[in-house]
This record gives C-alpha cells, sequence and structure tokens, in this order.
C-alpha cells in the first residue's frame, strides 16, 4: 500500500497524508510520456522581428544620433537616453534604506516569526483531534 501510486482528488480513498494529496492532484496534470508540454513549439515570429531590428539597429542608430542633435530638447534627451543606455547600459540603481543608510533588516525577523506562527498554526489546525481519555 505504501508503495502505491497518489490518486487524484475526489476518489473514495484520498489519502490523509498533505504530502500525498498535493501529488495526487499534480499527476493528471503531468505530461504523458513522449509529449511535448509545448506541441506547436517556439514562435518563429519573435525569431524573425529580432533578426529584423538587428538588420536594422545602426541606420536607427544613426538616426537617434541625428535627433538628439537636432530636434527639440524634450525629443533629443530621449533619443540621447536611448543611446547612451544600448552603448553604456542603463546607470546602476543602488538600493538604500531611509536617508540612504543601509536597508534595516530588522523587518525581515520579524516579518519570519509571523510567516512561522501562521504555519504553526495552520499546522495546529490540520492535525486530527486526539481523544480525550474519560
Amino acid at each position: 500500500m505504501a508503495d502505491d501510486p497518489p490518486r487524484p482528488l475526489g476518489s473514495s480513498d484520498t489519502p490523509a497524508n498533505p504530502e500525498q494529496r498535493r501529488l495526487a492532484n499534480l499527476i493528471p496534470h503531468q505530461f504523458k510520456p513522449g509529449a511535448s508540454g509545448n506541441p506547436s513549439g517556439k514562435s518563429k515570429k519573435l525569431g524573425e522581428f529580432q533578426a529584423l531590428a538587428r538588420d536594422n539597429s545602426i541606420a536607427i542608430l544613426r538616426k537617434l544620433i541625428l535627433i538628439a542633435l537636432r530636434r527639440s530638447d524634450a525629443v533629443a534627451v530621449r533619443a540621447a537616453e536611448i543611446v547612451l543606455e544600448r552603448a553604456w547600459g542603463k546607470a546602476p540603481q543602488p538600493v538604500t534604506g531611509k536617508g540612504g543608510g543601509p536597508i534595516d533588516l530588522q523587518f525581515r525577523g520579524q516579518a519570519r516569526a509571523v510567516l512561522e506562527d501562521a504555519i504553526a498554526s495552520a499546522l495546529e489546525e490540520e492535525k486530527p483531534a486526539t481523544p480525550q481519555p474519560s
């Protein structure tokens, strides 16, 4: 009996163990042997799109540079941002706490304690009640 595969929920002999119930729910959704999870395969349109963009990237970059040099300030700034980001990457965004100081990790500890209490409560509720001796 211990080596029997888990059964899907809804069967008359649903496993009592939560882990076995979880596994039993997954069985109907597993891929069948030899079957693909994506039978139609990856879309070819994405590759075509990328190839077209890459083929024209030099001409587009030149156009953006001309726009950055010749257009109104707002348009020039945006075009310059695009060109510079492609050339040098985006500027790193530091992650800091209040006032630019270090991140306060105390909250993380508090959140963990709350989660652990919630898990313990849920496990207690899941346990079958033990009969009291009379």
